[in-house]
């Protein structure tokens, strides 16, 4: 039996390993910054966004509560089953959604907004990935981390601001 839970465990580990190279690790956003992410995407209203790696939901919810068709991409089962469940507690089914899905796999063309708190590693390929996909004129907000060789249209304490 302790073989067993010992072979589970690394298992985990590995699996964790795994998400991080794909992307980040969960970290949970302020309050304060969510407010400044949803403030600098301005107008909001009837546009549809997606929030890559959306951990627990709540910039998905917060850009649903400002009138956007809101959808989250999130790889970690557990965290979809929680966003799911604050979305239907918020009242928001008809315009927030999480999905079980790698990013990487993810067609970012139909929004018009896109956030994401990725990684180092990342940012590169995400960044080819996106100008080939998202329409001219659609915003990009990142937490954190920065685009490289992307001119930053506004910069608020380290969430950038870009336009495809």
């Amino acid at each position: 039996m302790l073989i067993f839970l010992a072979v589970i465990l690394v298992a985990l580990d590995l699996l964790l390993v795994w998400f991080m190279l794909r992307g980040a690790p969960y970290v949970p956003t302020r309050k304060i910054t969510v407010d400044k992410i949803v403030d600098l995407a301005g107008n909001i209203d009837g546009k549809k966004m997606i929030d890559i790696g959306s951990g627990d939901g709540r910039l998905v919810i917060a850009f649903a509560q400002k009138g956007a068709q809101a959808t989250g991409i999130e790889i970690l089962p557990p965290l979809v089953n929680l966003s799911r469940k604050k979305i239907q507690e918020a009242g928001l089914e008809d315009r927030a959604k999480v999905i079980w899905q790698d990013m990487w796999k993810t067609d970012f063309s139909p929004y018009d907004v896109l956030t994401v708190f990725g990684i180092v590693h990342v940012m590169p390929t995400l960044a080819k990935k996106i100008r080939r996909e998202m329409k001219p004129g659609s915003k990009v907000i990142s937490l954190s981390f920065k685009f490289p060789h992307w001119p930053i249209k506004e910069d608020r304490d380290g969430i950038y601001l870009y336009e495809v």
